[in-house]
Formats: structure tokens, sequence, C-alpha cells
């Protein structure tokens, strides 16, 4: 599903945010991205959705080289991905309902489709009784599941987010992880970026986790978990 074979991207000369790396997610996996400021990890997720190119390597997605592709394609290619982020950037002036349908009016859906698909969605992320309400009306954990409900409206094969939880309390959070598993559950391969321990310790799945460009980790490795969460103390 997401492969990165020998992956280099330099900044600066000299200045490597990704050193060399390979890796493969398979279809329907959750995956952790791990790693301090600075380690790689928005470098990474920047070059899947090609806000950037690498200097040297190569990187497919679904057994398509994307390393490469002209201006014209990348909106086909985002499309096949869909983004969460910390901050939500849901639009303030717009319903719970209007937010979601945005982004398939964008795309050019029908309104009998898009009526159709956005009750399903809603229903998913807990939100069915909030269609009428405006971002000001709703909590943290709710705005959070509207970025997710028009992040996966599209019913895009990969997730990609971003600290989605990074400015939510823990059960919250939780709730969150909850939606993101039963996405998960349905077939979308997720990569998540995260620092919280909490929630990887609670929920444990596989671990990339990136230093200085580098992968130092791939796999689950609680010894790691439990030191990162005595530093946190």
């Amino acid at each position: 599903m997401i492969v990165l074979k020998n992956v280099t991207m330099e900044y600066e000369p000299g200045i490597k945010a990704l050193d060399n790396v390979s890796l493969n997610i398979d279809k329907g996996e959750f995956v952790y991205l791990m790693g301090h400021s600075g380690a790689g990890k928005s470098t990474l997720t920047r070059l899947l959705l090609k806000e950037i190119e690498s200097k040297r390597g190569s990187i497919f997605l679904n057994g398509k080289d994307i390393t490469y592709v002209s201006e014209r394609k990348v909106p086909y290619i985002r499309r096949y991905i869909g983004t969460i982020f910390q901050d939500f950037r849901i639009l303030e002036k717009k319903t719970v309902y209007e937010n979601v349908a945005f982004a398939l009016e964008i795309l050019g859906v029908n309104n009998k489709e898009i009526r159709r698909r956005i009750p399903i969605v809603l229903s998913l992320v807990g939100l069915s009784d909030k269609a009428k309400s405006f971002p000001h009306e709703l909590s943290g954990g709710e705005k959070q599941r509207v970025a997710i409900a028009r992040a996966i409206i599209n019913e895009p094969p990969v997730l990609i987010a971003d600290e989605p939880t990074g400015n939510l309390d823990l059960e919250t959070s939780f709730g969150i992880m909850q939606v993101l598993q039963d996405i998960n559950n349905k077939g979308t391969t997720i990569l998540m970026a995260t620092h919280s321990m909490d929630i990887v310790k609670a929920i444990p799945k596989r671990i990339i986790r990136l230093d200085h460009g580098v992968v130092v980790q791939d796999g689950y490795d609680e010894e790691y978990i439990d030191s990162e969460q005595q530093l946190e103390l």
C-alpha cells in the first residue's frame, strides 16, 4: 500500500530530513509514526502528499510509483489519501453537514450522492445529532470528529492522521481513537503521527520511529514506551 525505498530528503545540502529510509505499510494496517521534533515525521507525510519531492529513492502508493509526478496528477494522488490535522481546520461559518459536504463539492460530486453519503459518515463518527451545529457549538473532540468525517467522506484507502489527539484531553483522545479503529476495521490503512505514550501503550500497534531522519524502530517496543512515559512524569 505504502512503500518507501531508500528515500532521502534534504532541505539544505548536507542536512538530511530523511536519510535512506525504506519501509512497507500493508493494506489495512494501523501504524504509529513516532519520533521527537525534527525526527522526520512531517517530511515523510509531506512526501506522501506530494507537497515536496525527495532527492533520492522511490515512493509507491498502491503499487504506483509517485516519486515524481506532474502537478496535474497531484490532486488525484491526494484524493487517495485522507488527512486529519491536530488543529481541526474546519470552516467556522459552515455547519457540520456543510463542512463535510464541502469536501465532496470541490470534487464535483452531485447533491444526491452527497445527501446519501453524509448521514453514513456522521453516524460512523458519532455526530448524527450535530449535523446542523456550527463549530463554535462543538467541543474539541466533536470538532476533531468533523475533521475525521471530512477526511473519510470520499472513502480514501489511506488515512494520514497528524497528531489527531494532540489538543485533546485523554478521555476525549480515546474516543477519537475508537473512531479511528472503527475506520481501520473497515479496511482503511492508517498512518498516525503521535507523541501520546498513553494512547500507544493502551492501544498497541506497529510503531515506526524516526530519529534524525533514520528509522530506528519498526515494531511495538514496550520498553521504549515505558521509558518515554517515565520522562514525561
